[in-house]
């Protein structure tokens, strides 16, 4: 399904704690190429409540023009105080380019947590991870009694960029009847992508 069409599931009726992490160790190009931005929504569907936990993996290129920007004083250093206000920004802003839906009731994300980690890829330029987590709770007249419902995710992030867009999910309290979406991350939560993949990257 191309990127930006969303998809639906029928469904019968993790706490993240904020950091900011430089990894070291020695520099590895991103396996996807350095312009790519990769993006995962990982959901965890509940009788009353959607989670998602939501992460962006930034190749050399946009990594460094990112940190840049996180790096409010241009000192070359990202303290926590600076990261702070980029993770709130930027988790609210991916929030509001996901349209969620139950049953056809637009469902709200808002961000209850997140994480920022850089690491240095090919010639010393940073690679940027963000994970956010969001909620969006299910109106009651919605989530009350049991029977199908209809869950509609469509994520528009990074649409235009070339990169790795994979979706998962799983039942909590509920049951996926009809979703054709896998219950786990091919990709390892855009920590190992497969090698036979590379050439072709995911594109739920």
């Amino acid at each position: 399904m191309r990127r930006g069409r969303g998809w639906q599931l029928l469904v019968a009726a993790a706490v993240v704690v904020p950091m900011l992490l430089v990894a070291p160790g020695t520099a590895h190009a991103h396996p996807l190429g350095n312009f790519t931005i990769n993006v995962y929504g990982g959901l965890r569907v509940q009788p009353h409540r959607i989670l998602v936990d939501y992460v962006v993996d930034m190749a050399e290129i946009p990594g460094f023009q990112a940190r840049q920007r996180v790096d409010a004083n241009g000192d070359g250093r990202v303290t926590p105080d600076e990261a702070a206000p980029y993770r709130g920004g930027e988790c609210s802003r991916l929030a509001g380019r996901i349209e969620l839906a139950v049953d056809d009731a637009s469902i709200r994300l808002r961000p209850v947590s997140s994480g920022l980690q850089f690491a240095v890829g090919v010639g010393d330029l940073p690679t940027l991870r963000l994970n956010c987590v969001f909620e969006g709770v299910v109106p009651g007249v919605v989530a009350s009694g049991p029977g199908e419902r209809t869950v509609a995710y469509t994520d528009r992030n990074y649409a235009e960029r070339v990169g790795w867009h994979e979706v998962a999910a799983i039942g909590d309290g509920t049951t996926l009847a009809a979703s054709g979406i896998p219950a786990q991350s091919v990709s390892e939560r855009l920590t190992h992508y497969p090698e036979a993949s590379r050439s072709a990257p995911l594109d739920i």
